[in-house]
This record gives structure tokens, sequence and C-alpha cells, in this order.
């Protein structure tokens, strides 16, 4: 189980660690690698965010979540982007980022 397949929702095959869970988790990676942690922290927020907010379409976050599981996709957004936008480019694929 990777630090990020914890904190997606039971519901989309991740683990539902509660803040507590995850803030543990992140301390002891943060241990290892501050850089790694806080990295790692960004993706977490915004899983997090939308755990709770549902503001995405179910079908897209359903989606997400599951390549967050199965593959160990990562996700994020900045703050000067349109929510479309981010989230149409949040996937990186190796060299070839879409």
């Amino acid at each position: 189980m990777t630090k990020t397949q914890k904190a997606v929702p039971e519901e989309y095959g991740g683990h539902g660690a509660n803040p507590l869970e995850v803030a543990l988790a992140q301390e002891r990676l943060a241990r290892g690698d501050g850089a790694v942690a806080l990295a790692a922290t960004m993706h977490l927020g915004y899983v997090g965010m939308q755990t709770q907010t549902r503001s995405w379409p179910s079908a897209l976050f359903a989606r997400i979540c599951r390549e967050v599981v199965a593959e160990g996709a990562l996700i994020n957004t900045a703050a000067s982007e349109p929510v479309c936008r981010a989230v149409a480019s949040w996937r990186e694929r190796g060299a070839g980022a879409q």
C-alpha cells in the first residue's frame, strides 16, 4: 500500500485513512526525504479535499482514484489554472507528460 492509496476513499479502492493516519504517514516519509513528503502532501491534500467536497463529477473522481490505486498516479493543481484545465492535465505519463 502506498501513501497515496491510503487517502483514497474505500469506495474507490483505497484504504480511507483518516487525517491523523495521513499525517503520521507524512511525518514518517519526511524523515527520509522532506521534498518527497512535500510533493506527496500536495497530492494527498488535493485527494482529501475532493473526498470531502466532491466538487468534481463523480465519474471523474472515481477514475482518478482508480488510477491512483492501480497505477500510482498523482494529482495536483496550480492556483493560476482554471479547474477544468488542471483536471484535463492531471496525470503525468513518464517522459510523455499529458
